[in-house]
């Protein structure tokens, strides 16, 4: 989970950069619908048109500007996540199609390395918990089924109802029949 103080600070740094400085309508554009993710508002191409550019909104000519404009946006995230911001700890995105703000988390190269080295470290005991039982298994038979396995005789072991016959059934093909009166009365 993301903490709020988190995104307003990562906000900040976005906006001030040198990649976000001179774009004074992707600023507004990017502190409104963040702003409106952490407040959980309902955000659509009306609300941001009706809030953002108020009497001057058109809904039938500025739909397109705006989605063009948030379009524009996520490009330019990624322009700067590529080189000012790519140390952040926190990462702010936009799917398309979406006017909710994304908020993740990277993952640092520590928590990955211990996280490999656990790995490793799994592997490695389940490998041996591996060998040792199958040295163990091969050196000592098992009491079960051993007599019925190494006596020299036929041995069938049938699983599942063993109550019923081979015949024909209602399509004239042969097939197995449950002997359905079996534990009738």
């Amino acid at each position: 989970m993301v903490d709020e103080e988190e995104v307003v600070h990562e906000l900040e740094l976005i906006l001030n950069s040198e990649t976000f400085k001179k774009s004074s309508t992707l600023n507004t554009l990017l502190r409104y619908l963040v702003e409106s993710t952490l407040d959980k508002k309902d955000i659509s191409a009306n609300t941001i048109g009706l809030e953002l550019f108020r009497k001057k909104y058109n809904p039938d000519k500025n739909d397109v500007n705006i989605r063009v404009n948030v379009s524009h946006l996520r490009k330019k995230l990624a322009k700067y996540y590529e080189n000012e911001g790519v140390n952040d700890p926190l990462i702010i995105s936009f799917h398309p199609g979406q006017y909710h703000a994304t908020f993740t988390k990277k993952r640092s190269a520590v928590s990955t390395f211990h996280f490999k080295k656990l790995t490793g470290l799994g592997v490695g005991l389940l490998i041996l918990f591996g060998l040792f039982i199958w040295q163990y298994a091969k050196h000592r038979p098992s009491k079960v089924w051993s007599n019925l396995l190494t006596n020299g005789l036929e041995t069938t072991l049938y699983l599942g109802d063993v109550f019923g016959f081979s015949g024909p059934n209602a399509f004239g093909r042969n097939s197995w029949q449950r002997d359905a009166n079996i534990n009738s009365p």
